[in-house]
């Protein structure tokens, strides 16, 4: 999309691509904490591929997000796009009152475990970024504008002589993309990824192979926080030495609520 002019020769646009990317832990570990008051629903599907790639099974699943004491919850509102039954239901709302309780029961020491794990998650993050800029070689290519926001657009193409085998860094070097990132913010607005290697994961030997695809987008919700909008993936590989795997995967977030201490736990039957 053309942008105008005057988000062209704004004074303060960056130049080093590298800068941006490492701006962006610092306005990860910002957002994360307003992130933790809102809920929103999630939907999920999954497309099964035959050899031609055409679609040979179907499934979603969609589930209402809570942050429950501390820590998010999924709960099950609707299957293949339909709800639940009521025992189906009420089983979902039984699990979260049991959730709930327990999650209230937690004692200060547990509570510190979780912020500790929140900590370490902000690390993990801030540790990601900087093997990005060890792994790739990064381009600026330009401002565009998404959403009416002015976003640097940066290719990302591996390195040759970067080599870690640690997970998940080991990976980097099998992914080739480019990311969008907020001119203000330093958020991410897009992410779009291609395996040009294959590779394995795990012990379970599953294979991914080149030609698998992953896209992420997020949205500024309400002026002050970014939170999932929609992600996809499109897979090609191997589980284990027989069985083959072509699937296309969705996720798409909306209905985006701020949370209150006096909401009240709905019942799943009220979702509409």
């Amino acid at each position: 999309m053309l942008v105008p002019v005057f988000l062209l020769l704004a004074a303060d646009r960056l130049t080093d691509p590298v800068e941006i990317v490492q701006k962006l832990a610092t306005a990860d570990r910002r957002n994360r904490e307003i992130a933790r008051q809102y809920t929103f629903i999630s939907r999920s599907e999954e497309r099964e591929l035959d050899d031609r790639g055409k679609v040979k099974k179907t499934e979603s699943t969609t589930e209402e997000v809570t942050f429950l004491h501390g820590r998010y919850y999924a709960r099950k509102v609707a299957k293949n796009d339909k709800p639940l039954s009521a025992a189906e239901a009420a089983k979902e709302d039984e699990k979260l009152r049991k959730e709930a309780a327990k999650r209230e029961r937690e004692s200060r020491d547990e509570n510190a475990k979780l912020a500790q794990e929140q900590a370490k998650q902000q690390e993990q993050f801030r540790k990601l970024i900087d093997e990005i800029v060890k792994a790739y070689e990064l381009k600026l290519e330009g401002i565009e504008q998404i959403d009416q926001r002015a976003v640097y657009r940066i290719s990302a193409n591996p390195r040759s002589d970067y080599n870690r085998r640690m997970p998940p860094y080991s990976v980097l070097k099998n992914l080739r993309g480019q990311m969008w990132v907020d001119c203000s913010e330093f958020q991410l607005v897009k992410v779009e990824a291609d395996v040009v290697n294959n590779f394995s994961l795990g012990l379970v030997l599953a294979r991914i192979s080149a030609g698998t695809r992953l896209h992420f987008e997020q949205a500024r919700v309400n002026g002050e926080v970014w939170l999932p909008k929609f992600a996809a993936a499109k897979i090609d590989g191997r589980l284990g030495v027989f069985k083959k795997v072509r699937q296309e995967s969705e996720t798409a977030w909306k209905d985006f609520r701020k949370f209150s201490t006096e909401s009240r736990i709905v019942e799943t039957s009220e979702i509409k």
